[in-house]
């Protein structure tokens, strides 16, 4: 069995990552030979060989191939996933309906766009005002209760599927209503069985953004253009007259973030271990 001691966040991150990262051997020397016998074709032409070569002939293993023959799962994991996206307003992106309700709406009408997990949030019920977005997205899905009329204009959560991991209440995330009405006629949500990980963009520089991006995923608000500042001169004057509430809501859900960002850091200064996996 081979078992290696993992005694820091440094160690661990270079670990899986070294696995994540690891070459193909017989790949790689396969590249190389076709390289070598594309040396006086065009550069388009040793693209297109290489491509080729890389998606036709793929070292794979006994075990995933029989995984893919019987089209079983090569990965299971005990939460979903779901990504925040804390950019700007003009930064984002946004999903237009689709074309048969474009179709049926009057010229006129400039709401052509999908009901986004932001737009879900800032009609949340009274009953959690008190919540931030971070916990909202952790907490909630939709999936049931679409309006009346049948047509469904939501942006899906795409990462998100069944909460099928039937553990016990380890989050205290029952405590929460588990079904919430949106306001604005923007359906229900139902809460989830156990609280999923978020992902989301951090800034490491010290700069308004940063503090935005902190004030946005845990202080709770309700418009974002006038909320996130609150009238203060900057989103760090703001966050520093609310870092209890921030760093509070924030601790449900960065583990050990000082240790990764340590090791982030370490990272930076020392560059990858030299040693990698065998």
């Amino acid at each position: 069995m081979d078992i290696q001691y993992i005694l820091d966040a440094y160690s661990c991150i270079m670990y899986i990552t070294s696995y994540m990262v690891k070459a193909e051997r017989a790949m790689s020397e396969l590249l190389q030979r076709v390289l070598e016998e594309s040396k006086a074709e065009d550069l388009k032409s040793k693209l297109r060989k290489v491509g080729s070569a890389f998606l036709n002939n793929r070292e794979v293993s006994a075990q995933e191939a029989v995984y893919r023959l019987l089209s079983l799962p090569l990965q299971r994991k005990s939460r979903q996933v779901v990504y925040i996206n804390t950019a700007t307003r003009d930064k984002r992106v946004s999903m237009l309906k689709p074309r048969h309700v474009l179709e049926s709406m009057d010229d006129n009408d400039d709401n052509i766009f999908c009901t986004s997990a932001l737009d879900r949030y800032a009609s949340r019920p009274s009953e959690l005002e008190e919540m931030s977005y971070a916990e909202f997205r952790a907490t909630y899905n939709t999936g049931i209760g679409d309006p009346p009329d049948g047509e469904t204009d939501h942006i899906p959560d795409v990462l998100d599927g069944p909460d099928d991991n039937e553990r016990d209440d380890q989050d205290g995330i029952q405590r929460h209503p588990l079904v919430i009405k949106l306001r604005n006629n923007l359906g229900n949500m139902k809460r989830r069985r156990q609280y999923c990980i978020i992902r989301f963009h951090k800034e490491k520089k010290d700069a308004e953004e940063r503090y935005r991006n902190l004030l946005m995923l845990y202080y709770p608000w309700r418009d974002e253009e006038v909320d996130l500042k609150a009238g203060y001169p900057s989103y760090k004057d703001h966050y520093e007259h609310v870092i209890n509430t921030v760093r509070t809501n924030e601790a449900m859900f960065s583990i050990n973030a000082d240790a990764i960002d340590a090791a982030y850091d370490e990272l930076l200064h020392n560059g990858p271990p030299r040693r990698h996996m065998g």
